[in-house]
């Protein structure tokens, strides 16, 4: 078996800046690509909380959306421009055609558990199951409603302050 080198050779600057543009391209094509969200064949749930539309939607785990309207004032912002508190942080942006946006959170965190089955770890051992009477929080679709709609009154009072 071959042995990992001691030391790794240094990318020069203008390969890791390269990388990293490339990385910021992709990701400013993703979120600024308008298409309908949540899709209608994920959407676990559908409602207006707090003046604004809210989803709930299962990708790997169960995530909660706000959309806000064009003449909102964070629906150009990015979604970790948004200095909001909700269960991990926002961790989506999708623009609407109408130029509003969708802003999301997800329940995948590392206290989180999202119904991958066995968790296991590698050590000098080998790999083997992680055993825990409680790998994480599971989050029921009632409780990421909840937080969904947390969300929702804080994107609201934002709006409230900007727009005066």
């Amino acid at each position: 078996m071959n042995e990992p080198p001691d030391e790794f050779p240094e990318f020069p600057d203008e390969l890791l800046e390269r990388m990293q543009e490339q990385s910021n391209e992709m990701r400013d094509r993703r979120m600024n690509k308008a298409r309908e969200w949540p899709p209608k064949e994920a959407t676990a749930k559908q409602w207006t909380a707090h003046g604004l539309e809210c989803a709930i939607a299962r990708g790997s785990a169960l995530c909660g959306y706000v959309r806000v309207s064009a003449d909102h004032p964070d629906a150009k912002l990015d979604y970790d421009d948004v200095d909001v508190d909700v269960h991990g942080g926002l961790t989506f942006r999708c623009k609407t055609p109408d130029g509003g946006a969708w802003f999301g959170f997800d329940c995948a965190h590392a206290s989180d558990w999202f119904g991958f089955g066995d968790i296991a770890v590698v050590d000098e051992g080998g790999v083997s199951p992680l055993l825990s009477e409680h790998p994480g929080r599971i989050w029921t679709t009632d409780e990421v409603a909840e937080e969904t709609e947390r969300l929702a009154e804080q994107f609201a009072e934002r709006a409230k302050v900007k727009n005066g």
